[in-house]
């Protein structure tokens, strides 16, 4: 039982950054672009895409 616990909460972990992304797709876009990730975007980083 406890294997099953800990099996259950590995894949739980492995598949939030995923459905992370999926869930805010503007999100990820924006970290895509936020080359240098100081939670800005400059015009540098906007027309370097």
């Amino acid at each position: 039982m406890a294997l099953a616990a800990v099996v259950g909460l590995a894949l739980g972990a492995a598949a939030v950054p995923a459905l992370a992304q999926a869930l805010s797709p503007s999100r990820a876009a924006f970290e895509r672009l936020d080359r240098d990730h100081d939670g800005l975007l400059t015009f540098e980083e906007f027309r370097l895409r």
